[in-house]
C-alpha cells in the first residue's frame, strides 16, 4: 500500500478533528480525502490571487463595506464606526483601515493554517472567545461569511467559480464553528 503523504495526514487530522470535536458541519459531510485536499488547494490558491490583486488594507476596507452593507447595525460594534457622518469618513478612517487589514491577515493566517491544525485551532478558539467580549453573537459570523464571499467575488471576479465558492464556504463554516465553539452555550 502507498504511504500517506504529509498533506494527506494533515487532511485526515482536519476531518477527524472537526468530526469529533465540533457540531456536525454540513461543509464536511461526505467529504473524501481527495475532496478535502482539493478544498484546501482551492482556498489557498485563490487567496494568493486575492492578496496579489489588493493589499490587506484595501481588502479589509472592501470587507467592511460589505459587512456594513449587509448589516448596517454592525457599525455599533466598532468604535471607529460610531458617529461617522458619511461613508467617506468611515472608509477613510485610519482605525477601520488598520482593523480591516488585521482581519484580512487573520484570514491569511487561517488559510495558511489549514495545513497545521494543531496551531490553528487554538488561535481560532481564542479569537472567538475574545469576540464574545466585543459583543459578537453567532449570527454575526454569518454576516462576515457573506461579506467575505462578496469580497472574494470583488477580487477574483470570474475566478470565483462555483467550485471555489463552495470550497470557501466549507472552510469558512469550519472556521466559524471553531470560533463559536462552546463560547455561547448556556450553562444549566
Amino acid at each position: 500500500p502507498p504511504h500517506a503523504s504529509p498533506l494527506r495526514d494533515r487532511l485526515a487530522l482536519l476531518r477527524d478533528h472537526f468530526a469529533s470535536r465540533l457540531r456536525p458541519t454540513a461543509a464536511l459531510a461526505g467529504k473524501t480525502m481527495g475532496d478535502l485536499a482539493k478544498t484546501v488547494e482551492l482556498v489557498q490558491s485563490s487567496w494568493k490571487i486575492v492578496l496579489g490583486a489588493v493589499d490587506a488594507e484595501t481588502a479589509g476596507v472592501i470587507l467592511f463595506r460589505h459587512i456594513f452593507t449587509i448589516a448596517p447595525e454592525a457599525k455599533g460594534l466598532f468604535s471607529f464606526a460610531k458617529g461617522k457622518q458619511s461613508d467617506e469618513d468611515l472608509y477613510n478612517n485610519l482605525y477601520l483601515k488598520k482593523h480591516g487589514a488585521n482581519v484580512v491577515m487573520t484570514v491569511n493566517t487561517a488559510v495558511e493554517g489549514l495545513t497545521d491544525l494543531d496551531a490553528l485551532v487554538p488561535v481560532l478558539k481564542g479569537l472567538g472567545k475574545r469576540h464574545v467580549g466585543y459583543g459578537v453573537l453567532p449570527p454575526h459570523y454569518d454576516v462576515v461569511g457573506q461579506a467575505l464571499i462578496a469580497t472574494l467575488g470583488d477580487a477574483l471576479g470570474p475566478q470565483l467559480t462555483p467550485e471555489v465558492k463552495e470550497a470557501w464556504l466549507a472552510v469558512y463554516g469550519i472556521v466559524k464553528d471553531t470560533m463559536i465553539s462552546d463560547h455561547y452555550e448556556t450553562k444549566a
